[in-house]
């Protein structure tokens, strides 16, 4: 039936962020039930030479990712992976890569849930990412290697559809960035993808302005907690389709200047995971999984060989190398369901079987963004 290599990601491992982590108990329960069940973790290099020649060191091999850089990895994820002899790759937001001396009591760390940690990241706060030294030290150690998940990991518009309006005074960190910090009430938020994956949308900045003014006449923030956000998306969106059809001032990014933008975030997030951990930086991780042929060209250019996304499946012989599929494990799957969730990807059929299953009940927005 073929070959292949399952890729798990995780992004976190902590007791506080329930949603986004695996508990460290649990995690190094998963990583000793790796270790003794015989499989082998692979680096990225022999993730490399799998695709090209389908030659790999043992039956049971996958490979152990995690995307962000979160310091917790360094707290909890690290010790784990030395005491069950087990590798990973993780996947930094090189422009959150903070300063000082490697963490090592308690006291001196900081766990903040998800949302909390990418919101305090906008404001220069990035207390929850990995040091440099912290870096250095696991990547001397053999037992990590890292790769990048670009610069800023930032959203951008990528066309004239609006999807929602801000509505609240604190919204979503996401969102924040693609209001690009003005947080007033009515501000209309376009469809968006990852920055480095489409061209970049430029609405008519007359637009926002109009049903700001729209929904300022009507008591703002005060009549939304009033009458609710829905009532008032369905508002904002009927007084927003004749400003829209009268706009002129919109425009899209041309293909040349999306491309070299692109490429320079990509070739200096490459630099700066090289520049961290003192060794060259073979793989990307594709944010929210998005990816495009304007990204993939970006990326093979900046000298990636690898490009990891977050569809369900795992790697084949003749996998494309810049879109290659991984299984996201919750905080909450067993060592034991673990074990037979990687023995039944293990093989073309079942890691094919395994993704068709995951799609269905999914509700991931990655995925190719051809714009």
């Amino acid at each position: 039936m073929g070959s292949a290599v399952p890729v798990l990601y995780y992004h976190r491992v902590n007791r506080v962020d329930r949603r986004m982590a695996a508990g460290p108990e649990l995690f190094l329960a998963q990583m000793r039930r790796l270790q003794q069940s015989g499989w082998r973790a692979l680096t990225m290099a022999e993730i490399l030479r799998f695709i090209e020649t389908g030659d790999k060191p043992g039956v049971k091999c996958l490979a152990i990712t995690f995307d962000d850089g979160f310091a917790d990895n360094y707290y909890y994820a690290f010790p784990a992976l030395q005491a069950a002899g087990m590798k990973a790759v993780i996947f930094l937001i090189t422009e959150r890569v903070g300063q000082g001396p490697a963490r090592e009591s308690e006291t001196e760390r900081v766990v903040r849930p998800f949302d909390e940690a990418n919101k305090a990241a906008l404001a220069g706060d990035f207390a929850d990412y990995l040091r440099a030294s912290e870096i250095r030290r696991m990547a001397a150690s053999g037992v990590v290697e890292f790769g990048s998940h670009t610069m800023r990991h930032w959203p951008c518009f990528k066309g004239p559809a609006i999807e929602r309006f801000i509505l609240s005074a604190s919204p979503h960190w996401a969102r924040q960035v693609l209001a690009q910090g003005d947080l007033r009430p009515g501000v209309p938020l376009y469809e968006w993808a990852s920055a480095v994956a489409v061209r970049r949308y430029h609405p008519d900045p007359a637009v926002k302005e109009k049903l700001v003014a729209f929904m300022r006449e009507r008591g703002g923030i005060a009549a939304i907690k009033e009458q609710g956000k829905q009532a008032w998306t369905k508002k904002l969106r009927e007084e927003a389709r004749g400003i829209i059809a009268a706009s002129r001032g919109s425009e899209l990014e041309s293909g040349a200047a999306a491309q070299k933008r692109v490429h320079e975030e990509l070739r200096k997030s490459r630099e700066a995971v090289k520049e961290f951990s003192g060794a060259p930086c073979l793989a990307l991780c594709w944010p929210w999984g998005h990816y495009s042929g304007l990204g993939i060209e970006a990326a093979e250019k900046a000298g990636y060989k690898l490009a990891f996304v977050t569809e369900p499946g795992a790697v084949v012989v003749d996998s494309d190398p810049f879109t290659l599929k991984r299984v996201r494990v919750s905080g909450a799957i067993s060592p034991r369901a673990l074990d037979l969730m990687l023995a039944a990807c293990s093989t073309r059929a079942g890691a094919g079987l395994m993704a068709a299953l995951s799609r269905a009940g999914s509700g991931d927005q990655g995925g190719r963004s051809d714009y």
